[in-house]
């Protein structure tokens, strides 16, 4: 079954930050040379500093760590107090339309494919694998959500999301002219509501195959490390965004 848990996200402090666009970046693998140089230009705190570092060698991972660190103990990212899943909202123009992807971030408890509970349709690579794991083995976090869709045909979930939403803790216009919003919601029924809607689905990852076998491995190693615990061990989950298969932000 598809077991999430909510998980007290690490974010950017707006106080610290400003324009909180500055320290946005697409995912690590879609990056040119270019575009990183352009964001290394963008801020001293872009997340691109972390995922994608200019350092060569294993001396990255290492320097990823340290900023990573840094930046909590300076308050430029905060940890939430409580554990919360975080609504997260894309809207983006299509064909002259303007379209709004929803979902949201929780933490999801590791399956193996053969259990055919979260589901894969893309072939992986050992490189960019071992580069993933390095990296999460340095800074021991989840750096980016994997990206994966569940069916609700009549969108019950994703309304009793919606109800309990009211300022969002970010609201951004990034570089690609789509607007960012991310809620937190900590309300313990809601969190039971969604968590019991989810344990007899299926996701499909839509991205993010590599970061999902990269979390795979990271939960053996772990479980070779300190042996076989409870399943509730932080290894034992990665933080993903999960949207509806049936929503119209799914173009």
């Amino acid at each position: 079954m598809v077991m999430i848990a909510p998980f007290r996200g690490v974010r950017y402090n707006p106080k610290r930050i400003g324009v909180l666009d500055s320290v946005f970046a697409p995912p690590y693998d879609v990056i040119s040379p270019q575009e990183q140089d352009e964001l290394y230009e963008k801020s001293p705190y872009n997340v691109i500093r972390i995922i994608l570092s200019k350092i060569e060698g294993d001396e990255k991972y290492t320097q990823a760590a340290e900023t990573f660190r840094g930046w909590i103990q300076d308050g430029i990212l905060i940890q939430d107090s409580e554990p919360c899943i975080y609504p997260y909202y894309q809207e983006f123009e299509e064909n002259g339309k303007r379209i709004t992807r929803k979902g949201f971030i929780s933490a999801v408890r590791l399956e193996d494919f053969s259990s055919k509970r979260i589901l894969p349709h893309e072939r992986t690579f050992s490189g960019p694998k071992l580069d993933r794991l390095k990296l999460t083995s340095a800074c021991n976090a989840n750096l980016s959500p994997i990206f994966t869709i569940y069916s609700d045909p009549e969108g019950e979930l994703e309304r009793a999301i919606e109800e309990n939403l009211s300022r969002p803790v970010v609201d951004a216009v990034g570089g690609d002219g789509a607007r960012n919003r991310l809620w937190r919601v900590s309300d313990g029924d809601l969190i039971s509501k969604i968590k019991d809607a989810m344990l007899e689905r299926s996701l499909l990852i839509a991205d993010g195959h590599h970061r999902y076998e990269t979390a795979l491995e990271y939960r053996n190693i772990q479980r070779k490390r300190f042996g076989m615990g409870s399943g509730n061990e932080p290894y034992e989950y990665v933080m993903m965004y999960l949207s509806r298969a049936e929503g119209e932000g799914l173009v």
